[in-house]
């Protein structure tokens, strides 16, 4: 069975500086200079916090309100990011990767990004019942117990790590299993029902 990809989302960017300057010369982004650092590169451009807001300067100068989120929350966090104009849909940039910020950057782009995946990890599952082909599943997980709808698996499931995977269910929540190796025997006898648990289908 090949796993599917299944699910962590108009702004005038305006001049930082003349934002300070009205603000009575408010401190703009913190200068790695000033630490008596070396600048860092700017390929990925900066973001900062300030007055409880994340700012993103995308190398241009210009800061603007911003938000993150994984490109692909289920199957690709660790790898490209979008930042988002804050409160709205619109995508200020697409970063291949966190890596490609500054250090101090990339600290927080990752705390930021922590914070917007809430996703219950099952840790036994009581029960799986097949019917026309769904997926009833009963399970205990890191938010309590939980009972979802599981719809074509191979559309809804991928597997981010070799001992991991992530299920959409039927409502559009993501549960993550994490280690599969780590379920008790019971819940992997569970688990056999819809997945082969080392084979090469998983």
């Amino acid at each position: 069975m090949a796993l599917g990809s299944a699910r962590r989302f108009p702004h005038d960017l305006h001049s930082h500086d003349a934002a300070a300057s009205a603000a009575g010369d408010r401190p703009g982004p913190p200068s790695p200079e000033d630490a008596g650092g070396k600048p860092p590169s700017r390929a990925g451009g900066r973001l900062w916090r300030e007055d409880g807001k994340l700012l993103y300067d995308c190398g241009d100068g210009n800061a603007a309100s911003a938000r993150l989120l994984w490109a692909r929350p289920l199957s690709g966090r660790g790898g490209p990011v979008s930042v988002m104009a804050a409160g709205k849909k619109r995508e200020i940039r697409y970063l291949e990767s966190p890596d490609l910020l500054d250090p101090e950057s990339r600290r927080i782009a990752l705390e930021e990004l922590s914070r917007g995946v809430v996703m219950p990890r099952i840790t036994r599952i009581h029960s799986v019942t097949s019917r026309f082909g769904n997926f009833y599943w009963n399970v205990e997980t890191d938010f309590g117990p939980k009972t979802f709808l599981l719809t074509s698996p191979e559309n809804n499931t991928v597997r981010p790590d070799p001992d991991t995977i992530v299920l959409k269910d039927a409502s559009g929540n993501a549960f993550e299993i994490t280690p599969v190796s780590g379920l008790d025997r019971a819940s992997l006898r569970e688990f056999d029902r819809v997945y082969t648990v080392h084979g090469p289908e998983l």
